[in-house]
């Protein structure tokens, strides 16, 4: 084979290979472009200012706690002696001054009662420190994108919305799941038992 035909060899092999490479590097962004549009399907629902959250109500099939802050503490009015963890709370403020659905379901509120909201199974309310309050509705858990989601929605506002089970689930829970545990609780030898 002469050297011309072995360079013109070599440039259709490489026009070749850089040809599969473009169309490669092309359908890999077509499909990262697909996924990010169907992963970008969530909507923030709710975005309040949580130091400016001074009580939540929460109502679910174990009750009624109603939890206030005074002086950076929360406590329950129900047992001022029940000692609210921190470390919940903190969850809870989380969760609800950036709450994101999975996605919408709906658009408005009709036919509640199939999404478990003609009845919620649980429900938040929320005021704050100018007196206004925010409701949120929880209704029947449901499967969304590999996670489990309950429906839910806004009071005053149109739309049904899938909520994760992580940012919800402690809606769904009763008092002793709110409970945090001081070393004043023990006495000056077994705290320092505890200690070790």
């Amino acid at each position: 084979m002469s050297k011309k035909k072995k360079q013109t060899v070599t440039i259709i092999s490489m026009i070749v290979v850089l040809a599969v490479i473009c169309i490669a590097y092309f359908a890999v962004i077509k499909r990262n472009d697909k996924k990010e549009a169907a992963a970008d399907t969530s909507v923030n629902l709710l975005q309040l200012d949580s130091a400016s959250i001074t009580g939540i109500k929460v109502t679910n099939e174990n009750g009624e706690l109603n939890f206030v802050r005074s002086e950076g503490k929360w406590s329950l009015t129900s047992n001022e002696e029940f000692i609210v963890s921190n470390e919940v709370m903190g969850l809870v403020l989380e969760s609800l001054s950036n709450l994101n659905a999975v996605r919408q379901i709906a658009d408005n509120n009709e036919g509640l009662e199939e999404f478990g909201l003609d009845k919620p199974a649980a429900v938040v309310v929320v005021t704050l420190s100018d007196g206004t309050t925010v409701t949120l509705s929880l209704g029947q858990s449901i499967p969304v994108a590999g996670m489990n989601a309950y429906y839910g929605m806004l009071e005053g506002t149109e739309g049904v919305y899938a909520l994760s089970d992580y940012d919800t689930g402690i809606f769904f829970k009763g008092e002793l799941d709110y409970k945090g545990e001081s070393l004043q609780e023990f006495g000056e030898d077994e705290s320092e038992q505890h200690r070790h």
